[in-house]
């Protein structure tokens, strides 16, 4: 029986069916009298990491988490072992739902939901090399469980599966909050005939009921009432008097509430590139920042941002543009659309800000930590770089446009048992401001700032 990292609760342990757990922690847990009740960490000098203080300010019982010394070389929980060598619903509550029910399942993207104590993810699957399938799921953030909400999968049994009604996509590539709903970035695979016939990859922007996986067309318009995926030029590339724009709605970002961000690129100017704003409420498109265009003149002052963005971030009225082949990091507010470089890393010559680089593929803000987390985790072999990468600033408010240090955390030993080749997901813990969820080969993982101690969490 495979194990998965123990859960704690005040003065009791919880035990997973089909996971065994590491036994009770002989640690009295702090009561609401102990002097100070925020979260502290207790990561000693064998790697090993958790949590003692399971009460909130409210003097509920807090989960805790404790996890194996993957450190130690010899450790060989499955907790500790490569993912692609850990059978999939193996760690994390017992359930029949997994992400390995395709042959190369990756996450897309994903939030954390504090509120309800789970990750909230799009995860794109793989089937024996059909059209890619995809879910946006949850998972617990204190068990691993894990239950499809809605999008389609090939199931071993039924076949292929639907949850949810309403516009189906082949798959999902962003999933980010809103105040009553989730919002989705689906896609959608177009053939088009010839011989052989070629395909193109279609966008739309959904909202999607959490409670019944119900999906809404919000954009684009269709010409033929959403039958051929077909999207209506006219609302497909103008924005608020932009024209002639190629839209690229992934990466995307939401304020929690309404309001979605995401980039845009001029179609005869590489260099011409913006945010505009998308309001669910009532379909409209803004132009918050846009520079770099011949044709059309600028919104907002600063720097022009000349590279796409490998991922964007929000918080307390800014965007964070990670254009992380670039190393650099612009952020971008958004009462009057300024632009400012914060971050620019580049190996023996002048910086902006100090410190190792940035992660290149992933980026989040953690409002427990004050950090912007950013992190990499591919194999790349014509220009290799340290793998896996996790380094995070802290963005100054009061200064909007000062440079920002760097700091980088040292991972695991490079034994390539213990330091899998992780894709790229990174999302903030809700407990601890040193965690961190990534993603590795249809796994998470929390991964110990502090430390550099990672343990397989839900598979």
């Amino acid at each position: 029986m495979n194990q998965a990292p123990k859960l704690v609760r005040q003065w009791f342990c919880v035990f997973f069916i089909g996971a065994a757990l590491l036994g009770c922690s002989g640690k009295k847990p702090k009561d609401s009298n102990d002097a100070g009740n925020d979260l502290d960490s207790s990561n000693g000098q064998d790697g090993a990491f958790d949590v003692f203080n399971p009460i909130d300010d409210a003097g509920n019982p807090i989960p805790v988490l404790q996890f194996e010394n993957c450190l130690d070389t010899s450790n060989t929980a499955d907790v500790c072992r490569d993912p692609e060598t850990v059978a999939y619903g193996s760690v994390g509550a017992e359930s029949a739902v997994h992400f390995g029910l395709g042959d190369n399942p990756t996450f897309t993207d994903g939030f954390l939901d504090s509120a309800n104590e789970q990750l909230v993810l799009s995860a794109l699957i793989n089937t024996n090399g059909a059209p890619d399938l995809g879910v946006i799921a949850t998972v617990d953030t204190v068990t691993g469980e894990r239950k499809f909400i809605s999008g389609s999968y090939d199931d071993a049994v039924n076949g292929l599966t639907q949850i949810g009604s309403g516009d189906a996509f082949d798959n999902f590539q962003s999933v980010q909050p809103g105040a009553s709903s989730w919002f989705a970035v689906g896609q959608r695979r177009i053939t088009i005939a010839g011989i052989p016939p070629t395909y193109e990859l279609e966008h739309y922007i959904v909202s999607i009921d959490p409670n019944t996986g119900t999906r809404t067309l919000l954009w684009p318009a269709e010409t033929d009432g959403g039958t051929s995926g077909v999207p209506n030029a006219a609302t497909d590339w103008t924005c608020d008097g932009i024209s002639n724009v190629i839209v690229s709605p992934t990466p995307m970002i939401s304020d929690g509430s309404h309001t979605l961000y995401f980039t845009v690129r001029e179609n005869s100017t590489e260099q011409a590139r913006g945010l505009v704003s998308f309001d669910t409420s009532d379909n409209s498109c803004a132009v918050i920042s846009f520079s770099g265009s011949v044709t059309t003149t600028d919104t907002g002052a600063g720097i022009p941002i000349e590279y796409s963005a490998d991922a964007l971030a929000f918080n307390n009225g800014y965007v964070w543009w990670l254009a992380g082949h670039a190393q650099k990091l612009f952020q971008i507010r958004l009462s009057d659309g300024s632009r400012a470089l914060v971050s620019y890393w580049i190996e023996n010559s002048t910086t902006v800000g100090n410190g190792d680089r940035l992660g290149q593929e992933s980026m989040a803000y953690s409002a427990l930590s004050s950090r912007l987390w950013t992190w990499h985790g591919f194999d790349n072999p014509i220009n290799p770089l340290p793998q896996p990468w996790l380094a995070y600033t802290i963005p100054d408010f009061a200064t909007p446009a000062k440079a920002l240090d760097r700091s980088s955390v040292a991972l695991m030993d490079n034994d390539p048992v213990k330091e899998p080749e992780m894709t790229g997901l990174l999302l903030p813990h809700h407990l601890n401001p040193d965690w961190v969820f990534v993603t590795s080969y249809g796994s998470l993982l929390i991964l110990d700032a502090s430390n550099g101690n990672a343990n397989i969490f839900s598979r």
